[in-house]
């Protein structure tokens, strides 16, 4: 389950930052190490890797499914959440419970309303798998800044480009692979905030 698996990164990186070097695991120093190298540094990391899980633990308490049919993604206190919900009321509550975390400042509502189907569910992976690759391997754009989630053949994109030019290059990868139909980012740019972010 994600919500297990973010509990477990928090709890890495946190005693990453807090033991010397001896006797640190590594898979904890790399985690600390990708975090410090963030445009959001290693503290904004450790904080949002706690609100998404106070987050998916508020989901799993109201309904235990809403972990597995959601997903939530938080850079400096933004989070985007994506997924499937079909009813209205349920989609209302589940972002409700977003805003009531402390220390989340804005919530994009990427949440769709149509299933998808085995078919559409692998796609969607083979698309996230090809763009990381892509965005890896692009040495003009800091991967580590960005998260990425694809729904139904539309990418979600959250994180922190240096230049608008770093921007567009993301942009532009994820709208170059088959089978994506829409691109969404939630990027903001250089010193922007949330209220001047670009389009």
């Amino acid at each position: 389950m994600r919500f297990q698996a973010i509990l477990l990164s928090l709890v890495l990186i946190l005693g990453a930052a807090a033991c010397g070097p001896t006797g640190v695991a590594v898979t904890a120093g790399s985690k600390a190490a990708v975090a410090s190298q963030q445009e959001r540094g290693l503290g904004g990391a450790v904080g949002d890797l706690a609100i998404e899980a106070a987050i998916l633990d508020a989901w799993f308490r109201r309904d235990h499914t809403w972990p597995d049919a959601l997903t939530v993604d938080v850079y400096d206190g933004r989070a985007m959440v994506t997924g499937i919900l079909p009813d209205a009321d349920d989609r209302a509550e589940a972002l409700r419970l977003v805003w009531a975390v402390p220390d989340v400042q804005t919530v994009y509502n990427e949440i769709q309303t149509d299933a998808r189907g085995f078919m559409d569910a692998g796609r969607d992976t083979w698309i996230g798998a090809k763009l990381s690759a892509r965005l890896t391997f692009d040495a003009e754009v800091r991967s580590i800044n960005y998260q990425v989630t694809t729904v139904n053949g539309v990418v979600y994109i959250l994180g922190h480009a240096r230049t608008r030019a770093e921007r567009d290059r993301v942009v532009d990868h994820a709208r170059d692979i088959e089978h994506v139909r829409k691109v969404i980012p939630h990027i903001l740019v250089g010193a922007e905030t949330m209220g001047t972010s670009a389009p």
